[in-house]
């Protein structure tokens, strides 16, 4: 018997924290290609408020969810 795949729904301070607070990008290069393949697996998602907040609170965050909207965004 295989275990399903695991799901993931992010919300605002997960991602500004990620980004802005305690682990920046720069610091964690390897980190976006992982959670990247998550995302194009379709295993992590944020709300459309979730967001619209991160382009409102926090620059780089905000910058980051853009680029992967399309895939990012539950529907």
């Amino acid at each position: 018997m295989t275990t399903p795949a695991s799901m993931y729904c992010i919300d605002t301070s997960a991602v500004i924290d990620w980004h802005e607070r305690f682990y920046p990008p720069e610091s964690f290069p390897s980190l976006i290609p992982l959670v990247d393949e998550l995302i194009a697996a379709g295993r992590l998602l944020m709300s459309e408020e979730v967001a619209l907040e991160l382009q409102a609170k926090a620059a780089a965050a905000g910058a980051w969810c853009e680029v992967r909207k399309e895939q990012l965004i539950m529907p």
